[in-house]
């Protein structure tokens, strides 16, 4: 018969190493593994899991579900995660012990103990020279409980995949994220909350030209024009002969003789000499010029209020993977720093799982900031196995790419 929730398997050996397992709902499908101190701890493990230590003196090493077989690390090594998903013993022996269901792979520890069973491990070498692919979780949700008629806010873990350098062709941006797109496999479900909305902006800027920089800007183009063709001399040439055009129209002009005077004296001792004498300014042609695209921000305010301990656990979890997701990523050589993951975001309609219909479509996001307020009702408290009576998640996200005119005509719905 499976554990019912809160209970705790005896201890057994996996490689060499002392475990309990702890029912996590009522079915005992879902569960948490425990390493005890039977076998000594090593300096590694209590290193790496010295957030999860529990009042026995063991450490919570990761929630497993026994049908799905979706783990989630807390505090155990990378490698255990690895064996966990890859070795059959290890899940085998992890399902025995809970009684999900039974065969000869379960030793009780006192037994394994006697008969020295796996007495060396490498789980206490020291951490392993190749890198170990972490277990994810692909599914999460909240309430745990999840209406599948309901809308719901669906967030699916993309690796970053940098844009490179544009081609040479020109035609196409380096922003463009299409085919460079790859899903880790998680994805996190929650409901839809109030304040839903989206801003397009597009940045433009007032600027002006008088008629000096003007016919100084023509000049330069014709000379540009002209050493693009080879024509040095041309260029030159060119030069002096626009620059003496200009003057020549400027002298010609009845009634700008004072204000060409006051303008060139003005530049010479950085003042204001044209308005100080003739009262006027140079009409510098103001208006509004394109200067580009801007990005937008989706801001998200969740209160979680785990009801069961499973649903606290997968509180947990949403939160735990949205930080991991979301942070720096180490290089191997310890000189650079790794971009983290990005996120897809998608308002989901209801059973059809498909886009909402009335509802903004969203590019490929990075997740800016990610704020947990452990207190939101303003006290300190928590239930008996130590989970916050409630948290508060505030998520920031930015898109990594501007909505284009192509975006709105090609997307459906209510566009970007």
């Amino acid at each position: 018969m499976a554990l019912s929730q809160g209970s705790v398997s005896p201890t057994t050996l996996i490689d060499g190493l002392s475990f309990n397992v702890e029912a996590k709902n009522d079915t005992g499908s879902q569960v948490q593994i425990n390493r005890t101190p039977e076998i000594p701890l090593s300096n590694n493990e209590v290193s790496t899991g010295a957030n999860y230590f529990n009042a026995d003196g063991s450490i919570s090493w990761a929630d497993y579900n026994l049908n799905t077989g979706d783990s989630f690390q807390l505090g155990a090594p990378d490698f255990f995660m690895e064996e966990l998903v890859n070795n059959p013993t290890y899940s085998n022996t992890i399902k025995n012990a809970s009684d999900y269901w039974s065969d000869s792979s379960f030793i009780p520890f006192e037994d394994a103990a006697a008969l020295n069973v796996g007495a060396t491990s490498v789980l206490n070498d020291a951490t392993p020279t190749v890198k170990r692919r972490i277990a994810p979780i692909t599914s999460l949700s909240y309430p745990l409980k999840r209406d599948a008629e309901l809308d719901y806010l669906k967030i699916t873990v993309i690796e970053y995949i940098p844009p490179g350098l544009p081609r040479d062709d020109f035609n196409t941006a380096s922003t463009e994220s299409a085919g460079r797109k790859k899903s880790l496999g998680t994805t996190i479900f929650l409901p839809m909350q109030p304040g839903i909305r989206d801003s397009n902006a597009v940045s433009w800027n007032q600027d002006g030209m008088n008629v000096f920089q003007a016919r100084a800007a023509g000049a330069a183009a014709n000379a540009i024009n002209s050493l693009g063709d080879g024509k040095f001399v041309d260029a030159f040439k060119g030069l002096i002969t626009d620059s003496k055009a200009f003057a020549d129209d400027l002298l010609a002009t009845e009634g700008l003789g004072a204000y060409i005077t006051a303008y060139f004296a003005g530049q010479a001792v950085g003042a204001n000499v044209v308005t100080r004498q003739t009262g006027a300014v140079l009409n510098n042609n103001l208006e509004m010029l394109f200067q580009g695209p801007s990005l937008r921000t989706f801001s998200y305010n969740y209160k979680f209020t785990p009801r069961e301990q499973s649903e606290a656990n997968n509180i947990r979890n949403i939160i735990r993977v949205l930080k991991k997701e979301s942070a720096v990523q180490k290089a191997n050589t310890g000189l650079f720093l790794k971009s983290p993951n990005v996120f897809d975001l998608q308002y989901i309609f209801g059973e059809t799982g498909a886009p909402h219909p009335f509802l903004n479509n969203i590019k490929t996001c990075a997740l800016t900031n990610i704020t947990t307020d452990y207190t939101p009702d303003g006290s300190y408290m928590t239930y008996a196995d130590g989970s916050m009576t409630s948290y508060n998640l505030s998520l920031t996200f930015s898109e990594l790419e501007p909505i284009y005119r192509d975006d709105q005509e090609n997307s459906s719905g209510m566009g970007y």
